[in-house]
C-alpha cells in the first residue's frame, strides 16, 4: 500500500521562507567576506571589526590617543599587537588631521593589509602593514600627499601609486610580491583623474568664490552638490589641501577603472581669529568616464 505524505499550505510556505532566509544570510556571509577595503576616519576608542590574521575569525583593532599619538591595538583569537611604525614619529595627533585607516587585500592571499594614513610636520604621509604569520610588519612607508589603488578588486594585480599634485602626474607604482613591495613601472596617463581632482582642489583652496566652474562635471551632478562651492564661508575661512586617497570600484571591458573613488582632506583655518583652532575637511568624490572617454566627477559629498 503506497503511503502518501501530506504536507499542509502553511508548512510548505514555512520551509520556503526558511530556505530563502538562509540563502540571504549564506549570500551576507559570503559577501562581507568579499568585501576588500573601506575607509574610515579614527575615533578615540573606536574599535573596527575584521579579520586580520586570515584565521576566519574576526580582531578587534583599535585606535586610542595616549598623550600625544596615537596607539593602534589589534586583538586577535590568540594574541594583542601594537602598531609599531618604523618612522616614530607617523602616530603624533595633529589637531587638524584624523588618522584614518584603510583596510584592502593587495596581496590577493585574502588576508588584508593595513593602510594608515597622517598628516605631521605639514607633511602627509602613509604607512602600510601585513600580516607575516606571527606578527604584523610595517612594509611600506612614503611622504606623499597622494595614495591610490587600481585594480582592487578586478581580476588583475592591485598595484599601489603615491606622487603628490605639483610633480605633474609623476606617479611611483608598486605591487605586493608576499612580504615586499615591489616597484613596477605603469603607464599612468591621466587614468586616474587626476587633471579634474587637481582643478577640484584648486577651487577648494581658491580665496574667493568661483564666478563659473570648470568642465569637470558630468552634466547630471546634483546642482545641490555644486552647491560647496558658494557655501564654504571663504570671506572667514581658508581652506588648505592636505592629502588624497583614491581606489578604482568598476573597470570597462578594457581593464581600465571606468569609477574612482576619491577622498580629500583639507585644513580649515580661520581668517580673522588666529586662536580659533583649524579643523579636518573631508570631501569625497566619485569620478566615472563619460561617453567621450573623459573622466568627469558625478557625485560630491562631505
Amino acid at each position: 500500500m503506497t503511503k502518501f505524505i501530506i504536507i499542509k499550505k502553511k508548512t510548505i510556505i514555512a520551509i520556503m521562507l526558511s530556505i530563502l532566509a538562509i540563502s540571504i544570510l549564506f549570500f551576507c556571509i559570503n559577501y562581507t567576506k568579499n568585501i576588500s577595503a573601506f575607509f574610515t576616519l579614527s575615533k578615540p576608542n573606536h574599535i573596527y571589526y575584521y579579520d586580520l590574521d586570515g584565521d576566519g575569525m574576526k580582531d578587534e583593532l583599535t585606535i586610542s590617543e595616549i598623550n600625544n599619538y596615537y596607539e593602534i591595538k589589534i586583538e586577535t583569537s590568540n594574541k594583542d599587537y601594537i602598531l609599531n611604525c618604523s618612522n616614530i614619529n607617523f602616530l603624533t595627533i595633529c589637531p587638524y588631521y584624523d588618522l584614518k585607516v584603510n583596510i584592502l587585500d593587495l596581496s590577493r592571499d585574502n588576508i588584508p593589509e593595513i593602510i594608515l594614513s597622517n598628516y605631521y610636520n605639514n607633511t602627509s604621509q602613509y604607512c602600510i602593514f601585513k600580516w607575516n604569520g606571527t606578527s604584523f610588519e610595517n612594509i611600506f612607508c612614503c611622504n606623499n600627499n597622494i595614495l591610490g589603488v587600481i585594480d582592487s578588486k578586478n581580476s588583475k594585480t592591485p598595484i599601489l601609486l603615491k606622487s603628490n599634485f605639483l610633480n605633474n602626474n609623476d606617479f611611483s607604482s608598486y605591487f605586493l610580491d608576499n612580504d615586499t613591495v615591489k616597484e613596477v613601472t605603469i603607464n599612468t596617463g591621466n587614468i586616474f583623474s587626476l587633471d579634474e581632482v587637481g582643478k577640484f582642489i584648486d577651487l577648494i583652496e581658491y580665496p574667493y568664490e568661483p564666478e563659473e566652474l570648470p568642465d569637470i562635471f558630468t552634466p547630471n551632478i546634483s546642482s545641490d552638490e555644486l552647491k560647496i562651492f558658494w557655501n564654504l564661508n571663504k570671506d572667514n575661512y581658508e581652506y588648505k589641501f592636505q592629502s588624497a586617497y583614491f581606489c578604482d570600484n568598476d573597470w570597462n571591458n578594457l581593464g581600465n577603472p571606468s569609477s574612482i573613488l576619491w577622498t580629500l582632506s583639507f585644513q580649515k583655518i580661520s581668517r580673522n581669529d588666529i586662536t580659533k583652532h583649524s579643523k579636518e575637511v573631508l570631501i569625497h568624490l566619485t569620478v566615472n568616464i563619460d561617453y567621450l572617454n573623459h573622466y568627469k566627477i558625478s557625485s560630491i559629498s562631505t
